[in-house]
């Protein structure tokens, strides 16, 4: 009998929602391998002890679960339990702080693995995390775009380092690395000193079938929510500062102040620590009645107001210069989702796909 071929996707992305694009690739990929009913291949997702609920009910068929062992905590034993209930948790994360802060003056490095895919036999691993770790399993290396390189203004000094460091390193003990389109392969080889022929064209493949269609009701009840009774603009997207919030907001306030045009808007994903300075400009716009954060929404919720969608076309049209200042490849995911027939024509009563 033929030993199956055992291909590990790295999914250590922590709680739901905090790495947007990149989980909805991991989703794709679990929903999509899921299906397979032939063939002697293993999939298996490599995760966080914790963090892995939003993925496990997508694993079925070849795909399962791989618990990384560097995620899984110490046993606890009786003396540090009773130290945790006395000793205040800001004092105990005082010598974390402290060892994080002197490891920042440090030179960066590239994690080394923690064994769990060596010892788990994994023939191929494919490193979908930028942040990937060093291994002696044959490795595919996804590092998206180079922030760090067109748009060092939008990271820390920190991050531009480590990045810096990392996906040359990881680019280069890979056997392939995968390019999200011509252009970011042009750019991949031309910046990380990669040959041509290490480098693949893989384009992204639209997540919405992994969800189930939102009833009518449910998109009836979610109207009601946001108050959504007219045509309006949505855009899916985490609250980066390279995913352009500031930059839209602008738009909408010229096409209300030069056109006369208001279109209503709803942003929704993780709002993180960049999200205050959008809110702020939304104010200082006077765009508070016009643009509404959603937040960060069920799987099921947002794909039904992608389907509600009606005027994202409107938006482009008018303020194509601004909205086209989002970096490298933010739009990429969604706009596969919309060429996938995620619009509703105006005045139709369902989605026309």
């Amino acid at each position: 009998m033929v030993a199956p071929l055992r291909v590990c996707i790295d999914a250590r992305l922590g709680p739901e929602g905090h790495s947007g694009g990149v989980q909805q690739v991991i989703v794709g990929l679990a929903s999509g391998l899921a299906e397979i009913d032939e063939g002697h291949e293993e999939y298996h997702f490599l995760v966080d002890w914790q963090s892995n609920e939003w993925l496990r009910p997508l694993l079925g068929g070849p795909c399962r679960a791989l618990v990384s062992a560097g995620s899984r905590p110490p046993a606890s034993s009786g003396w540090r339990r009773a130290v945790k209930s006395i000793v205040p948790r800001s004092v105990l994360e005082l010598p974390f702080q402290a060892a994080a802060a002197v490891r920042d003056l440090l030179p960066p490095i590239v994690p080394v693995s923690d064994g769990t895919v060596e010892r788990a036999g994994i023939d191929v691993l494919h490193q979908t995390i930028q942040a990937g770790f060093r291994t002696c399993t044959p490795s595919i290396y996804m590092p998206y775009d180079l922030q760090h390189i067109h748009l060092p203004g939008l990271l820390t000094t920190r991050d531009r380092r480590h990045r810096a460091i990392q996906y040359p390193a990881l680019a280069s003990a890979a056997v392939a690395v995968v390019a999200i389109s011509r252009w970011g392969k042009e750019d991949l080889v031309r910046n990380l000193d990669l040959p041509g022929e290490k480098v693949r064209v893989i384009h992204l493949a639209p997540a919405v079938d992994a969800y189930p269609e939102p009833t009518a009701a449910e998109v009836a009840a979610l109207r009601g929510r946001l108050a959504l009774d007219e045509p309006f603009a949505f855009y899916p997207a985490q609250t980066w500062r390279h995913k352009n919030h500031l930059g839209l907001l602008e738009a909408l306030a010229w096409l209300r102040d030069r056109a006369s045009l208001r279109v209503p808007t709803v942003f929704s994903g993780h709002q993180n620590e960049f999200f205050p300075s959008i809110a702020r400009r939304a104010r200082e716009l006077g765009l508070d009645g016009q643009v509404r954060g959603a937040g960060l929404l069920a799987v099921l919720v947002e794909l039904a107001i992608f389907l509600l969608i009606k005027s994202f076309q409107i938006l482009v049209r008018h303020a194509r210069g601004l909205v086209d200042q989002a970096a490298s490849q933010a739009h990429a995911i969604a706009d596969q989702d919309i060429a996938k027939g995620a619009l509703i024509e105006e005045g139709a009563g369902g989605p026309s796909t």
